[in-house]
């Protein structure tokens, strides 16, 4: 399985490179054809189940979450984005919200929602909920029609249309409560995670199972209750399944550990990640890890509130979209690389050294070398068809496949993409500087060579700096251009401005115009795209 922090960068590595390859650096496509490749798709989410509305409960919405990820040459945001909600086929047992923006058309059943720009970034929601008197086990398709101004909806050839199937359904839901994005843990302290279950359905549930499961093996879980089984990592106790077989939770009841779950985070420790959830014993979703049981009492779960029992099919979860969250620990201490670049001037014909940057940012050094991940750092560099490189650093090979992703999007042939690897450690505000020779064939101007840094980064980095742009300015023979600037100078040395940061850094042999230094100096041209590498890994709607 390919590592989360490397999942996390390459997903904005895919989609930045293909915006690169398709338009944006210049690969003989006209005007007509870059227009047409102004794309966006939409991501619909789960299915949902709704609780019947029985006896005060099931009265609240369901979020029905699109999610937009979009493909435009200039870089420019999503605009002018409407969005046609069709639920005709809830006739009978559903019925839908009225987001801010939207009204009906013919019926309760349509909507036409017009999005601001600034909506139009974070994506769209619309209530779901039973109607009185449904059924259990109705169900039917919500279908989305989304457009906008400047850019068209691309569609998976096998999946035409934007749709998220609602079904009513009669028995429990648990829902956990979201601690948020964030929570701080103090490195060298324990701690607490004030979890509680809600059961939002129309039956009781019977036989509970909670979890906390850590995402980067920084912190320990701690506790020994002999209704937990406890993973193992090298660090110690990596997770916690907790089993409560006998308890039973009421419609509206809430319960809560009588003893929380408790996390120990080690002096030094960067920030990290949790991942908690709750179900029912019945759930296929919730799988008992491999790990050891624990002796000491039993872990029990009591009541924070009381309500109204009645008894059916108590044993799985109708609703699972609310049981599973993940939340950052923010420690003070962040494993962060950026991508830097800057202007690369040059003429038709001569041989130039570009250097692309990755420096470390945080405040933790890249030391851990492993299987999964190749070296401490890692970048992808994409060049545009009016160079040539003539040559490599040590450490790089041609990939033209690109990262993991970047199959999906259409790549010219003549566009060269090189993937980099390093071994050597790099502490805070170093740097590892990479230098490619090329050789521009032609005048070139506003053109650019786009880089993605990768590294073991914790949650709590910013990944919109993993990307950046080295701009490239070629005249003819002959002509003078203007002097580099913001990155690294065209002969490999320092940044113009010869500001220094942090120890150097030398590595010998290998390929030509290889340095490693923490000079400092180059400017960060962060792209923005960074901000759909996170989006996916956490439901950023409640449920009701």
């Amino acid at each position: 399985m390919t590592p989360i922090f490397t999942r996390r960068a390459l997903s904005g590595a895919a989609a930045f490179l293909a915006v690169l390859a398709g338009v944006s650096i210049g690969t003989g496509a006209t005007a007509a054809n870059a227009a047409s490749k102004d794309v966006f798709s939409v991501e619909t989410g789960f299915s949902r189940t709704v609780p019947l509305r029985t006896g005060g409960h099931g009265d609240g919405y369901r979020p029905l979450s699109l999610t937009f990820r979009s493909w435009i040459a200039n870089g420019d945001l999503l605009r002018g984005v409407k969005v046609e909600v069709d639920g005709s086929a809830l006739r009978g047992f559903g019925e839908l919200a009225l987001p801010a923006g939207c009204s009906y058309t013919t019926d309760h059943l349509h909507e036409l929602c017009v999005l601001s720009d600034a909506q139009s970034r974070g994506g769209f929601s619309v209530g779901v909920r039973a109607a009185a008197g449904a059924k259990g086990g109705e169900s039917g398709d919500v279908i989305f029609k989304v457009t906008a101004k400047n850019a068209t909806e691309s569609h998976d050839p096998h999946v035409p249309q934007d749709t998220v199937k609602v079904t009513a359904g009669d028995g429990p839901d648990l829902a956990l409560n979201d601690l948020g994005r964030s929570i701080k843990a103090a490195p060298g302290a324990h701690t607490a995670l004030p979890l509680r279950v809600t059961n939002l359905g129309s039956q009781d549930g019977k036989g509970v199972v909670l979890f906390v499961h850590d995402q980067y093996e920084v912190a320990t879980v701690l506790g020994n209750h002999s209704n937990c089984v406890y993973e193992q990592s090298d660090r110690g106790q990596s997770g916690a399944y907790c089993t409560f077989k006998d308890t039973v939770i009421k419609p509206g009841q809430t319960m809560e550990l009588k003893d929380p779950l408790t996390l120990a985070i080690p002096a030094g420790g960067h920030g990290d990640q949790i991942q908690y959830g709750a179900g029912l014993v019945g759930d296929d979703w919730v799988g008992e890890p491999e790990g050891k049981r624990g002796t000491g009492d039993e872990l029990s779960l009591v009541p924070v509130t009381a309500s109204r029992a009645r008894a059916l099919d108590a044993t799985h979860d109708i609703d699972s979209y609310n049981n599973l969250y993940y939340t950052d620990l923010v420690t003070g201490n962040v494993t962060d690389i950026s991508a830097e670049g800057g202007t690369l001037s040059s003429v038709t014909g001569k041989d130039t050294v570009a250097t692309f940057v990755a420096r470390n940012t945080g405040t933790s050094a890249f030391s851990t070398v492993d299987d999964d991940f190749h070296g401490t750092v890692w970048i992808s560099v994409l060049f545009p068809s009016t160079v040539r490189v003539t040559a490599t650093p040590k450490g790089c090979t041609s990939n033209q496949g690109g990262p993991e992703g970047l199959s999906a999007y259409p790549l010219p042939q003549n566009v060269m993409i090189y993937h980099c690897f390093s071994r050597v450690p790099l502490k805070p505000g170093q740097r590892a500087e990479f230098a490619f020779h090329i050789t521009p064939l032609q005048p070139v101007s506003g053109q650019y060579a786009g880089m993605v840094a990768v590294t073991r980064e914790d949650p709590t980095a910013d990944y919109e700096n993993n990307i950046a742009r080295l701009y490239i300015k070629a005249g003819k023979a002959g002509e003078q251009t203007p002097a580099s600037s913001g990155g690294p100078s065209a002969d490999g040395g320092p940044s113009a401005d010869g500001s220094h940061s942090g120890d150097s850094l030398a590595e010998s042999g290998g390929g030509k115009g290889m340095t490693w230094t923490a000079t400092g100096g180059a400017t960060v041209l962060a792209l923005g795209v960074g901000a759909v590498i996170i989006t996916r890994r956490r439901k950023t709607t409640r449920s009701a």
